[in-house]
């Protein structure tokens, strides 16, 4: 059997149509049956032709209508350099792996022409473009996709314009730094329409990205066509250990008239990030060719001069491992790329700044696991325990203990510190241990973990009145209040009345005790009544009991 569909643009949609076939055979008592599913996608074919022209800065993309009129607009997608990809028969859009990026979306079928100037900025001149074109489709019923992409059309923007190639710092200082400064003539100059003499401008920014007017830094005046020769410049007195600089370069024409600016290119500038025996090496630009390759210089000591660290990939950042803490390393880095295109000098060799740095420990440890603990109430004694990890850095010199007092929510304070060597402690409080404790530990740099899990413990409060006293000044038992040796009290609101149910006296702490007097005059002998508020310390909070007794005043 041969299955055929018509396919038509009407199709055209994202999730796939399933199609399932069903035979069945001849049998003439129990005919047999079998079913088989397929997934059939209906894509569009995308514009079969472009054409590409370029102009000062820019380049003119144009192609067909697309042969589908549900299609609602055209998707522009732009590579530098040929690309040499064809889509797979399936394939459609513009998959990111094929170095292309969009950069236009037309909107209207009927609208078929793009001019790409890079949103303003201009193209760069003397580089070659490639461009690719794909129809997209409405939401419903389509479904939001693509069409195929078509073929592949390239073009060099006409080199009217000079191009920067180096901004490669020379010297780092904070005063008396030097950054080379090279750019490529303007090799297809319209000479009719921009008359000379000729004359380049170069200016300078701070910062990775020229913004503003600049620093005008040298200019050149009155020269021939044949005179714009590539040039270099050396730009003197920056600071080039703390900043970085871009540039860009001017063409002239009649000395006084601009026949267009250069893209920037900034110096590469490298960032030093130490840490515990290791140097982190990053660096940024920010340039309109394409860098490659890095190489890592570092310095030898031996030598005094510096050699190739490693070389690595412009996306990775490198980590220079095993060394000493403390001890100063130098560095710098060396970009290594070209525009890919005819006409400009390649590769082009870059350097940022030289730059130094100690590495230092600032990972803290593991915190201390598998604590144990005891304690004892009435002796307000915390015993506990740790095993440190054996996963973790065994850098480490103490153990803190941290104690946060009831009520719950409490924040931790270091009560106690303890030596490496030792993997217990006893606390010994004064008044309370209700509340939580942790451990953590301290490396030799100083770093402190995070606590440990805590855990907590809980007071036994314990506050006893004598029942006697004898207030006659031999020095013995002369007032009276709570005996010494109280424990888990926060506070005591005392009353004292006497046989009458007179107030005699009142305290609001443990430690103020009653003379037996009475308003400066000695107090009789005989019994007296106490009521006592006692606010003890609990792992919950402040809990409150009330005790009631009696006591004796002796002569």
């Amino acid at each position: 059997a041969r299955f055929e569909w018509q396919t038509d643009c009407v199709h055209v949609r994202k999730e796939p149509y399933q199609v399932v076939f069903q035979a069945t055979d001849n049998a003439t008592n129990i005919p047999l049956t079998d079913l088989k599913p397929w997934r059939i996608t209906v894509i569009a074919p995308g514009p079969d032709t472009l054409f590409a022209t370029s102009s000062a800065g820019a380049i003119t993309v144009t192609w067909p209508q697309s042969p589908c009129p549900q299609a609602i607009g055209y998707y522009v997608y732009r590579k530098q350099g040929p690309s040499g990809w064809e889509p797979g028969d399936c394939e459609v859009g513009v998959p990111a792996y094929t170095g292309f990026q969009r950069v236009g979306t037309v909107n209207g079928i009927n609208n078929l022409i793009f001019v790409d100037d890079d949103n303003g900025n201009g193209l760069i001149s003397g580089v070659e473009y490639c461009y690719r074109v794909t129809a997209f489709f409405p939401l419903v019923p389509q479904g939001g996709v693509e069409s195929k992409a078509s073929p592949e059309v390239c073009q060099i923007v006409r080199k009217d314009i000079p191009q920067l190639t180096n901004v490669d710092i020379e010297v780092t200082d904070s005063a008396n730094g030097q950054i080379f400064v090279a750019w490529s003539k303007p090799a297809q100059l319209d000479t009719v329409e921009f008359v000379g003499g000729y004359g380049y401008d170069l200016y300078r920014f701070e910062g990775q990205v020229p913004t503003g007017l600049g620093t005008l830094v040298t200019s050149s005046n009155s020269l021939t066509f044949g005179g714009l020769n590539d040039t270099t410049f050396i730009d003197l007195g920056l600071n080039t250990r703390d900043l970085q600089y871009s540039y860009r370069v001017a063409l002239r024409f009649n000395d006084t008239s601009r026949v267009g600016l250069s893209k920037g290119a900034s110096s590469v500038r490298m960032l030093l990030t130490p840490s515990d025996q290791t140097i982190t090496i990053n660096w940024s630009y920010n340039v309109p060719w394409t860098n490659d390759t890095v190489v890592v210089y570092k310095l030898d000591p031996v030598l005094n001069d510096f050699v190739v660290l490693d070389t690595v990939s412009i996306a990775a950042p490198l980590a220079d491992t095993g060394l000493l803490n403390g001890v100063s390393y130098c560095y710098y880095v060396k970009t290594i790329g070209s525009y890919g295109s005819p006409g400009f000098v390649s590769p082009l060799f870059n350097k940022s700044q030289r730059q130094c740095a100690a590495p230092i420990d600032r990972t803290p440890p593991c915190p201390p696991g598998t604590i144990t603990h005891s304690s004892d109430c009435e002796q307000l004694s915390v015993n506990v325990g740790w095993v440190y990890p054996e996963n973790c850095t065994q850098d480490v010199l103490q153990y803190n203990l941290y104690f946060a007092p009831a009520p719950p929510g409490s924040p931790f304070r270091k009560v106690d510190s303890i030596s490496v060597t030792e993997t217990s402690l006893t606390y010994l409080a004064q008044n309370t241990i209700a509340g939580c404790f942790a451990i953590t530990a301290v490396d030799s740099a100083g770093n402190e973990s995070l606590f440990s899990d805590s855990f907590c413990v809980d007071n036994c409060p314990v506050l006893i009145f004598p029942n006697v006293f004898t207030p006659n000044g031999d020095g013995i038992n002369d007032t009276w209040g709570p005996i010494a040796g109280y424990r888990g009290v926060e506070n005591v609101k005392l009353t004292i009345l006497n046989r009458w149910g007179q107030r005699v006296f009142t305290a609001t702490t443990p430690i103020q005790r009653w003379d037996g007097r009475i308003e400066g005059r000695a107090a009789s002998a005989g019994a007296y009544f106490f009521i006592a508020e006692i606010e003890e310390l609990r792992l919950a909070g402040p809990k409150t009991r009330l005790l009631r007794g009696t006591l004796r005043l002796i002569d």
